[in-house]
């Protein structure tokens, strides 16, 4: 129920964008309904994302991405056909962790080709239907399972930009007081909070850390702030990655502002202009070892559904 209520609500927000790509909102509209978007008309493959003109509206960022040097694997030729790539770095999967080696790797010179198991899912292409979602964005559709007594459920995004497209953005660093039991404890050097300062700093510059506008809340949250003051709890705001989030409330089906700064609008169209390559629904299956040295990857190309259509070597 409160998912089937958060979509209604969701909808009826954007029920602006159905009105056709575009069109102008008609003079006099409530100043509430400016926060809305609506996309621009598509050019070259890009999209552009802004609001109707109105007073107390706020503006999310354009959104103009390009992404050179893509290959949709399952498209590449007959499944009896071995795709070879050669590159100095071969990453794996594009979430936080691989995109941002990725266009570290790059920065210093290397031929870097990304792989990801996913589809390059564009932000003018996310919507509020959650089984369409699901089935894009998510291992599994969102199904994935922790084996054990009892198993786990766990949400895994498979798509270019992985689980950042899909979680909520969310960037706290790491307290200080587990970096000093690192530092401290177990010796490891480097991982002081003075010394870790500058990396957190770096982080949330290039995503564009910050606090959520007031003026997106909704009512329940500001409901729970109140309950949770009136019980003397402290009320902590989350630093998030965005850029002029306008509330939309999407974050888990992809954000279709581009407010929100995945890998997706980030570090992966960075790295790819730097001349790295990322190949789409080429899934790792293993390692390619000589001796006890990694000096490649073998996968299989797969769709949306794991259907095989080829086989890879990088």
């Amino acid at each position: 129920m409160l998912l089937r209520a958060a979509r209604d609500s969701l909808s009826a927000r954007r029920s602006l964008e159905r009105t056709g790509r575009g069109a102008r909102r008609a003079a006099g509209a409530p100043a509430r309904d400016a926060r809305g978007t609506r996309q621009s008309e598509k050019r070259s493959g890009r999209a552009a994302v802004t609001t109707a003109s109105g007073q107390g509206g706020l503006r999310p960022p354009e959104h103009s991405i390009r992404y050179p040097n893509v290959e949709n694997g399952i498209q590449i030729g007959p499944r009896t056909t071995v795709r070879r790539y050669q590159a100095d770095v071969v990453v794996v999967g594009t979430g936080a962790g691989g995109a941002t080696a990725a266009a570290r790797l790059r920065d210093a010179g290397f031929d870097v080709l990304m792989l990801e198991e996913g589809a390059l899912c564009r932000t003018e292409t996310f919507t509020t239907d959650v089984v369409r979602s699901a089935q894009r964005l998510y291992r599994d559709a969102g199904t994935s399972a922790i084996l054990g007594d009892p198993p786990i459920l766990f949400a895994e995004g498979r798509c270019v930009g992985g689980s950042t497209v899909v979680n909520a953005g969310m960037c706290w660093r790491t307290p200080d007081r587990v970096l000093e039991h690192w530092s401290r404890d177990l010796g490891l050097a480097g991982t002081d909070p003075a010394a870790m300062a500058p990396y957190f700093e770096e982080a949330e510059r290039i995503l564009h850390v910050e606090y959520q506008n007031s003026d997106t809340l909704g009512r329940n949250d500001q409901l729970f702030v109140e309950g949770a003051r009136k019980l003397g709890w402290k009320v902590v705001d989350n630093p998030r990655n965005m850029r002029r989030c306008v509330g939309l409330n999407n974050c888990g089906l992809g954000c279709p502002t581009g407010a929100k700064q995945s890998m997706l609008v980030t570090e992966i169209p960075r790295a790819l202009a730097a001349g790295a390559r990322l190949v789409t629904h080429a899934r790792a299956d293993r390692v390619l070892l000589r001796g006890s040295r990694a000096v490649g990857v073998a996968g299989t190309f797969v769709d949306g559904r794991g259907r095989r259509y080829g086989r890879f070597q990088a």
